[in-house]
């Protein structure tokens, strides 16, 4: 009866092992990769987090890159001899509602709390934030988001944007190399943190396939 039983029960659950007296050296490598197989899939969701707040990061920096194209048009605009000082006002009033704007998303751009683009994800920032993707807690097994990413500030300040205007011929004239230095800042920037989702990814597809395949063990 108990054979029987016992013979069904692994029938009706499709496994082998069921319970320690059917082979307990079995049942506890299944259960140790059953917990490996958990973590990898917290790991996953971990990894699929830290994603996402890269792409919303990207997304960001992007705006802000074409704030930054738009400011080097309106210093060329107010640059020419052709405008006079009522335009050249006109054109400082869309320049300084501009910087503002970039300098909002800079410090409001953030996931759960952590802000992206003030400085809290450079390398050289007081706190890491630290990804668990793997089993162990070894190096290998965790991602340092603030030196994978290096994500300097953005802002206005850091940048070197709220030093700049465009009211006059000669400020313009400063403005237009500064601004081009500021466009060359962010499109490094953004590359880093392309490199970071493109790792990212391949990261969470590998993490899933682990944990796949040890499910299936």
């Amino acid at each position: 009866g108990n054979l029987l039983s016992s013979s069904l029960a692994r029938i009706a659950s499709g496994l082998r092992v069921n319970n320690s007296k059917d082979d307990a050296a079995s049942l506890a490598i299944a259960t140790q990769l059953n917990s490996d197989s958990i973590t990898l899939q917290q790991g996953a969701k971990n990894l699929s987090d830290a994603l996402s707040l890269a792409k919303i990061a990207d997304g960001s920096l992007s705006e802000q890159s074409q704030i930054v194209f738009r400011l080097k048009e309106l210093a060329e605009q107010s640059v020419t001899g052709l405008v006079n000082q009522n335009q050249r006002d006109s054109i400082q009033l869309e320049f300084s509602s501009l910087v503002k704007e970039l300098d909002r998303i800079a410090k409001t751009t953030s996931v759960n709390g952590q802000n992206l683009l003030d400085g809290s994800l450079s390398a050289s920032a007081a706190t890491q934030v630290v990804i668990q993707v793997g089993i162990n807690s070894n190096a290998s097994n965790r991602i340092n988001l603030n030196t994978e990413a290096d994500i300097n500030s953005t802002t206005a300040q850091a940048l070197g944007l709220s030093a700049l205007s465009v009211d006059s011929q000669v400020n313009s004239l400063a403005a237009i190399p500064a601004i081009t230095t500021i466009m060359n800042t962010l499109s490094m920037t953004r590359a880093k943190v392309g490199a970071t989702e493109n790792r990212f990814e391949h990261a969470l597809s590998n993490l899933n396939v682990s944990a796949q395949n040890l499910t299936s063990a």
